[in-house]
């Protein structure tokens, strides 16, 4: 959720100025009247990835409709439309679908196969490490960044705007950004962050 050089007049930037936090010092306030205050630095809460759970994952229903919908794909985030997803807009440029409120963006197979597809590409964020590489959680960008440890793992990130980053510092916020998701409730249990976790080891397929 971090970027450099944005458009105020951006729709989705003006989603995130009403439910989001900026990096300025202080509270920030949200259209409803909530204030939340920045947390920096992330908080690193690796996970014990030679104990996972070997119960099958799903992607589709196991991390994309009942996780990544309603809690990742909000318009100023991972829900932006694919025109507009660039690295200087919300979500880092990473398009993981419609928000679980979209109701004309067609939810099939050849829609999870892309967003798979590019959850084993490149991060824009990260450009020389893979957002998930299958099999190996420890070396997915996506749980760097799920349980905070981004920005201990010695990789070369993009800087972004504080304009919609809550911290400065190197390869961002945790996802889903804590002050974000405090005002919006969308925190992930460790539950489902270990079923990311699980879904990678097992091979980060498209099912």
């Amino acid at each position: 959720m971090k970027i450099r050089h944005l458009i105020l007049a951006t729709p989705a930037l003006l989603v995130l100025l009403q439910i989001g936090c900026s990096t300025n010092s202080g509270s920030s306030t949200t259209a409803n009247g909530a204030t939340c205050n920045p947390k920096s630095p992330p908080t690193c809460n690796p996970l014990d990835y030679t104990s996972l759970d070997s119960t099958p994952v799903s992607f589709t229903s196991d991390l994309f409709e009942p996780i990544i919908r309603p809690t990742c794909n909000s318009s100023a985030c991972h829900g932006i439309s694919l025109a507009q997803r660039t690295i200087d807009y919300p979500g880092a440029g990473l398009y993981l679908g419609p928000a679980i409120t979209d109701t004309s963006t067609t939810d099939d197979a050849a829609l999870r196969t892309m967003i798979v597809a590019e959850l084993l590409g490149n991060s824009e964020t990260a450009p020389s490490t893979k957002i998930v590489v299958p099999n190996q959680p420890a070396n997915s960008f996506l749980m760097l960044k799920l349980t905070g440890c981004q920005n201990m793992a010695n990789l070369t990130c993009m800087v972004q705007s504080p304009d919609v980053s809550e911290t400065d510092t190197g390869c961002g916020d945790t996802m889903p950004a804590p002050c974000f998701a405090e005002i919006s409730n969308l925190t992930l249990t460790d539950a489902q962050i270990a079923t990311f976790a699980r879904w990678i080891a097992q091979g980060a397929n498209a099912d």
